[in-house]
């Protein structure tokens, strides 16, 4: 695995991580093509197997951030950043459980599923406490507390598979009405305008956020306001500039894509339908003859 210092957008490299995870999944993929206990087997062994490997790594290149690895090297932290933290297989649990919870969907489409009050509430309960807890516990200052190398490790290796059970529940939830004001409030017409540039949003955030406090002339010092000035006008120019680059950028390739395909597909597909419809059109003939 080579190093990423010399990207110019330095976000992009999860980009070969879900390349590479999007090219492995028919392997898994393949087997929810048979029975359903042998797609059940395959998304459960290939679950297990990655959070084997993400706590495996996270073993071997311990968080530098924790109390308990306080005074660690720079060659550490970029062991760590290299090979656990860019890490295709580390980064790969989330991507199984949405193939799992994608698979859970696709059984249950068109059928209604009853679930107990207790149940739903259980779940929500549980889906809430995950958010929370990831959200607080990636925060420098408590990550800084862990005295413990061991529970620094299982929080660092099975946070992010928490939060993503946590939003496949909702998504389940959502899409089976049990979401409630959270359905109607991920409904509303006004986020389709930001999901469609969230991508772009993901890519150029971090150079938006490095360009701004980079141009600081004097020294910038603390305050609440200034907090939120600088994330008013941070969050104001990186949806300018992902706006725009899916207006130059995606939008031309998605175009591109649609014409090449349907060049290809589209001909082909109408010459075999009107094909189709001359041989009945025939048959019809000969029987009324």
């Amino acid at each position: 695995m080579k190093t990423n210092d010399s990207m110019c957008v330095r976000p992009s490299w999860y980009l070969s991580a879900d390349m590479q995870l999007h090219v492995v999944s028919p392997l898994v993929l393949f087997w929810v093509l048979g029975s359903r206990r042998a797609a059940w087997a395959a998304l459960a062994a290939a679950l297990l197997a990655s959070l084997a490997a993400a706590f495996a790594f996270c073993a071997i290149y311990p968080s530098p951030f924790s109390k308990a690895a306080l005074g660690a090297s720079i060659q550490k932290i970029a062991n760590y950043t290299q090979f656990y933290y860019k890490n295709t297989l580390v980064r790969s649990p989330p991507f199984i459980i949405g193939m799992l919870f994608g698979y859970i969907l696709h059984t249950r489409r068109g059928l209604e599923t009853k679930l107990p009050q207790w149940v739903k509430i259980v779940w929500h309960s549980l889906a809430l406490g995950a958010f929370m807890y990831v959200i607080g516990i990636v925060h420098p200052s408590m990550q800084s507390d862990w005295d413990n190398q061991l529970a620094d490790i299982v929080n660092n290796s099975f946070r992010r598979s928490c939060w993503s059970l946590a939003l496949c529940w909702m998504i389940f939830a959502c899409a089976h009405g049990y979401g409630g004001p959270v359905n109607w409030f991920l409904s509303l017409r006004l986020w389709k305008f930001l999901a469609r540039i969230s991508y772009a949003i993901y890519l150029f955030h971090s150079l938006v956020q490095l360009t701004t406090a980079s141009a600081a002339v004097a020294s910038v010092y603390f305050n609440v306001g200034t907090l939120f000035s600088s994330l008013a006008s941070d969050l104001v120019y990186t949806i300018l500039i992902s706006a725009a680059a899916c207006v130059l950028i995606e939008e031309p390739a998605f175009s591109l894509q649609r014409m090449l395909f349907r060049g290809y597909f589209g001909p082909r597909k109408q010459t075999e339908d009107g094909n189709k419809l001359a041989s009945v059109q025939e048959e019809k003939e000969k029987d009324i003859e």
